[in-house]
């Protein structure tokens, strides 16, 4: 790999576990358990953010939530509708009534 390549690597490095602490860290070297996690991490922000699969996945879940509330989203705006009128409608009492 070339400088640009490690250097920009090193600088992702400690953005993660900058982000992760919430503060300054003030060294180059980790475990490696803490570099798989922050591997981890990066490869599902890659996959989420490059990934042609998954933007093709996110779209067909956008279609079909898209079409579902076109479906319902009269049945909702009416029960909504239903809901608000029947805070206006004054109280009942069954015992006064007989």
């Amino acid at each position: 790999m070339t400088n640009r390549f490690d250097e920009l690597l090193a600088s992702l490095v400690q953005e993660y576990f900058r982000s992760k602490y919430k503060g300054i860290v003030h060294t180059e070297t980790y475990t490696r358990e803490s570099l798989l996690e922050c591997m981890a991490v990066v490869t599902d922000q890659v996959m989420y953010n490059h990934c042609i699969e998954d933007r093709v996945a996110m779209h067909k879940l956008d279609d079909q939530y898209r079409e579902w509330c076109i479906k319902n989203v009269d049945i909702q705006a009416q029960q909504e509708v239903d809901f608000k009128l029947s805070l206006h409608k004054p109280f009942r009492n069954p015992h006064r009534d007989k």
